[in-house]
């Protein structure tokens, strides 16, 4: 894990998300063959489908935004 202010949270203002530049662990391990599954909530990032889990290197996800 991350401290917020470590991918660009520091108010809190603005899209609630982890930047796009930011290179996610299931994107790592999808471009080395693993498959990567996401169950449950997603807090990081939902109002544009580029944040939203299968974007940020998730093969599957069950669970809401």
């Amino acid at each position: 894990g991350r401290y917020p202010w470590g991918v660009g949270y520091y108010d809190m203002v603005g899209p609630l998300a982890v930047p796009l530049d930011f290179t996610m662990l299931p994107a790592v391990l999808a471009a080395e063959g693993w498959s990567t599954h996401a169950i449950g909530k997603w807090n990081l990032g939902a109002t544009v489908k580029a944040y939203t889990p299968t974007f940020r290197g998730f093969g599957t996800f069950f669970g809401y935004c």
